[in-house]
């Protein structure tokens, strides 16, 4: 897990523990006291000092801090024509994305793009893809389209169903690209390989996220 640092209260009396989506752990900070109280058998007066340790206390955020956004583009190329998904890609129609074509090919993809920076996918797959194929995750540089580093695609290639991701350490020379009439920062799944499809996969919606 990434965390975001210690941070002071609002107060000024307590310390955080930051993880990058919210407060994991909340500490008030200890209190010292000073007890005197009166000795009667002619000493004067005695001093007890005390150390009050409050527990800590976990704090579960009530919302995403990083909540997801719709795409401002997604667009299914088969075999170099493209069409325009970005519509299907934003509502909640079950399997209206062709993530790959019926009979995919090398170098069929599915692109989604945003106007502004950001980092991560996220996927409703409404029909899980079945076959053999390998798909890479590959970004605009302003010249070329580039491998992705670090990707993590929880959906497999499309090949598993339900609520997915996929996400990437952003790129820092990422370009925007005109595709379709749309000037975005654009990321695709690409066929790389291609022998054998059971099933297609299909889309319901997607979402767009940044750190």
């Amino acid at each position: 897990m990434g965390y975001g640092g210690i941070q002071q209260g609002f107060d000024g009396s307590s310390l955080q523990l930051v993880h990058k989506r919210g407060v994991l752990l909340a500490m008030r900070a200890p209190g010292i006291g000073l007890a005197v109280a009166e000795d009667h058998s002619g000493g004067g007066h005695t001093a007890e000092k005390t150390l009050t340790v409050p527990s800590p206390a976990i704090v579960v955020p009530t919302t995403d801090l990083y909540s997801p956004a719709a795409v401002d583009g997604a667009l299914a190329d088969d075999g170099g024509a493209q069409t325009d998904e970005t519509t299907e890609a934003n509502n909640a129609t079950v399997n209206d994305m062709t993530l790959l074509p019926a009979v995919p090919a090398v170098d069929d993809a599915y692109y989604f793009g945003l106007l502004s920076l950001w980092d991560w996918l996220s996927l409703l797959i409404g029909q899980a893809g079945a076959g053999t194929w390998t798909i890479v995750w590959e970004y605009w540089n302003g010249s070329t389209f580039a491998s992705l580093l670090n990707v993590l695609d929880t959906s497999n290639g499309f090949r598993n169903g339900g609520y997915q991701s996929v996400s990437f350490d952003r790129p820092g020379d990422w370009a925007t690209s005109t595709l379709m009439l749309m000037d975005l920062l654009w990321i695709r799944a690409r066929v790389t390989a291609y022998s054998s499809i059971a099933t297609q996969p299909l889309g319901t919606q997607a979402w767009i996220g940044t750190h």
